[in-house]
């Protein structure tokens, strides 16, 4: 996690997510990079994929804000650690139209069922999971069990901030 999703930060990435500020992942994705390098040293795994939106989202929308994230967190960690073994981005694909994740209430985003999500084909070896923001976990928790249902020996989840819990 780069960083909390309060205050400015908040306003930074959704104004990248819905409103076409993508230059503001640019900072996210270089704080997140550095923090991804770190963890890994030299071993980054390969297998990247993203959280997927559904294809209607992504035309209501006229973009996928999450494939900006990809190609900038993957620029980023090219830049910063100078890498030289290529990642591949995966796909999952979202199977059902919802409604938006941030206009739900915490109990209806705690019910996010794995079979939502889909991946065609066979996965072998580590795979990193990326996503602008987790609130509650569950969408990443449903993407992680079809990843590994699809073969991923691991999942690692990064994000770019995290909602911090109520008190």
């Amino acid at each position: 996690m780069a960083t909390d999703y309060e205050k400015i930060n908040r306003h930074l990435i959704r104004a990248a997510k819905f409103h076409d500020n993508h230059y503001n992942f640019r900072i996210y994705c270089d704080l997140l990079a550095q923090k991804v390098i770190q963890h890994y040293k030299h071993d980054i795994p390969s297998l990247w994929v993203t959280v997927p939106s559904h294809i209607k989202r992504i035309r209501e929308r006229g973009k996928c804000s999450n494939d900006v994230l990809y190609r900038t967190l993957k620029q980023s960690v090219y830049h910063i650690s100078k890498r030289e073994r290529p990642i591949q981005r995966v796909h999952l694909t979202k199977v059902e139209h919802t409604a938006p994740q941030h206009r739900q209430k915490r109990s209806k985003r705690l019910t996010i069922p794995t079979s939502l999500f889909k991946f065609a084909g066979t996965l072998s070896g580590h795979v990193v999971l990326i996503d602008d923001v987790m609130t509650t976990g569950a969408t990443l928790e449903a993407c992680t069990k079809t990843l590994l249902k699809a073969g991923a020996s691991s999942v690692d989840v990064w994000v770019i901030a995290r909602t911090p819990p109520s008190l």
